[in-house]
């Protein structure tokens, strides 16, 4: 078990070890800070993790990011990770396409399913000639049909009507989000799309204007070597920085320190204004839980400690009862996660070798027809050896990973075993997959993962987050309050901003605070001008802060150069808790 008593040495301590935890961490690191990450369960990562397969690593959670977020391929850069786009096109398994037989085609080029162009053989191929010629009504209906719909449905629906939404959109959206369209924000799963809408009065000209005409840059990335490449190296980044990442720590409470001050001024006015002077964080260890789904138990004496800074990056069914006893914050009502449940095969099956669905294909959601004739059960399945070449080099010839997902948002409960898993992936694929084939397999269940963001979602976590801000020392991050997606956590969690921490003396009433580093030489030289002011008669208090350059081993280079060494006193200055700073030249940037 771990000594969290050492909690309260850090300036910042970060409650959830995910993307959004580990993102804030390394953001707040990078401006100086002691940050500490407590995470519940064994691993840091969240929902970007790995598994393996002898010396075969892979990823087992999300394994790419969108393309366009300029935030996430800036990390990468800044992290040093390669990134790789996906080969081989993406398909559709339609039951039944157009009165035909059960089949596949290929993904509309375009946004979520929503195509560029109505030739695109997917659209053509998938309805009938009805359902073309209703889909044609959007490209002359003009910008105010559809304008004000806020869910993929109602836009979709309104715009090219039923059939795309069912037999395209739908089945994209659910692979990619789990979640059903009508609970779906467009303007969060669909950035840009609606004021494209109204500037080319046609939904299909707006998503040609944003996506072109013709696939030309992938839509996904992720780093070479896997997505869960990302976790590891912001994580080891972060320790090599001087921040402390610990396993199995849960947050169980949280709540806001009163300064006297603030107290009694609050008795005399009746105020019930934020505190400022920190944070009570009750915290424990845990172990596993009886099964890898399981939430983990707590083990040993809860502990509380008292930090300046919290950061909550936990989801948020976990957030909610985290912050109850914070005056003012109400978390609302959660909308839930459908079932998703991934389970990987790793199979000797050379016929693969041909790519014959390219990355994978996205299922049309079943009829209660399409059951009881014994459809296709699997919501999607990944080619996984087939979309990243570095992965098919890792496994092998003839060896190949698939990945086969299950699990329809408030839709049919589809049994999952490794049984169904390969009968599924052999009839999706066209190529005939035996047990004794069957190299290595792994169920993992991701329930409740990926609650859908909702507009009515959207409205509560834009009040909480306002509300949060009235607290100095306090933020939220993560998928539930950021949107959908790595980039959009990304996005958020790159937004966190230190507040002033560190300070080992308290200030003196009316001294003049000269703020200065706790090395000696720091103090030698503060001291020097000290002496120098006092000598003409001020009253001079030196305070000392530590740096991430003081107690950091790692090098200046992976702390983010020499500037680590002055931000936390210019932020002091900024925030008024010193007056002045000595810094030695060499500490400073000098470019302009």
């Amino acid at each position: 078990m771990h000594d969290l008593a050492g909690l309260a040495d850090y300036d910042v301590l970060i409650i959830g070890g995910g993307l959004a935890g580990l993102t804030s961490a390394y953001t707040l690191q990078k401006q100086g800070a002691r940050v500490a990450v407590i995470e519940e369960r064994g691993r840091p990562g969240g929902l970007i993790c790995s598994g393996r397969f002898g010396d075969f690593t892979f990823d087992i959670g999300a394994e790419a990011f969108a393309a366009g977020a300029s935030e996430v391929k800036d990390l990468c850069g800044e992290l040093g990770l390669p990134l790789v786009a996906p080969s081989g096109k993406s398909w559709i398994f339609h039951h039944e396409r157009a009165g035909h037989r059960e089949g596949a085609l290929p993904i509309p080029h375009g946004m979520l399913g929503i195509p560029a162009s109505l030739d695109d053989p997917g659209i053509v191929g998938a309805l009938s000639e009805a359902e073309m010629q209703r889909a044609r009504e959007d490209l002359t209906m003009g910008q105010q049909v559809g304008a004000e719909e806020t869910t993929v449905t109602g836009l979709v629906t309104a715009r090219l009507g039923k059939a795309v939404l069912e037999k395209v959109v739908a089945p994209v959206a659910g692979g990619i989000h789990s979640a059903s369209t009508d609970r779906l924000n467009a303007d969060t799963v669909l950035r840009g799309l609606r004021p494209a809408l109204k500037e080319h009065g046609s939904l299909v000209k707006a998503v040609a204007a944003l996506r072109g005409l013709k696939p030309g840059k992938p839509a996904v990335l992720a780093p070479e070597g896997g997505m869960f490449r990302l976790v590891e190296t912001l994580a080891q980044r972060i320790e090599e920085g001087g921040g402390l990442i610990l396993s199995h720590v849960r947050g169980l409470e949280l709540e806001p320190v009163e300064n006297e001050s603030d107290a009694e001024s609050s008795a005399t006015s009746g105020s019930n204004q934020p505190s400022s002077a920190g944070w009570k964080v009750t915290v424990s260890n845990t172990k596993s839980g009886p099964t890898p789904g399981a939430s983990p138990i707590n083990i040993g004496e809860a502990v509380t400690v008292t930090v300046p800074q919290v950061v909550v990056a936990l989801p948020g069914y976990l957030a909610a009862p985290m912050l109850h006893k914070v005056p003012g914050i109400a978390v609302g009502e959660l909308p839930q996660g459908g079932p998703i449940a991934h389970i990987t095969l790793f199979v000797d099956c050379p016929a693969l070798d041909a790519h014959p669905r390219g990355s994978g294909m996205l299922v049309q959601r079943p009829s209660s027809k399409d059951i009881e004739n014994g459809c296709v059960g699997a919501k999607a399945i990944t080619h996984y050896t087939s979309k990243w070449p570095w992965a098919q080099e890792a496994a092998g010839k003839g060896s190949h990973l698939l990945r086969v997902s299950y699990g329809w948002a408030n839709g049919p409960e589809i049994p999952v075993s490794v049984e169904g898993a390969l009968k599924d992936a052999s009839r999706l694929l066209g190529v005939p997959i035996s047990p004794e084939q069957l190299l290595g397999s792994m169920i993992i269940h991701w329930d409740g993962s990926l609650p859908p963001f909702t507009p009515k979602h959207r409205e509560m976590t834009a009040k909480l987050l306002e509300d949060i801000r009235a607290y100095p020392g306090l933020d939220l991050v993560g998928s539930w309050v950021a949107g959908s997606g790595i980039a959009a956590v990304v996005r958020q969690a790159q937004t966190i901003k230190l507040r002033g921490t560190g300070w080992i003396s308290e200030a003196e009433k009316d001294a003049l605070v000269l703020g200065t580093r706790a090395s000696r030489l720091a103090v030698t030289q503060s001291e020097t001008v000290a002496n120098a002011l006092r000598e003409r008669g001020l009253k001079i208090q030196l305070r000392q802060v530590r740096t991430a350059g003081d107690i950091s081993r790692a090098s200046l280079q992976k702390l983010g150069g020499v500037g680590v060494f002055a931000a936390q006193l210019r932020l002091a200055l900024l925030e008024e808790n010193c007056h002045l700073a000595v810094h030695s030249f060499k500490d400073l940037p000098t470019q302009p």
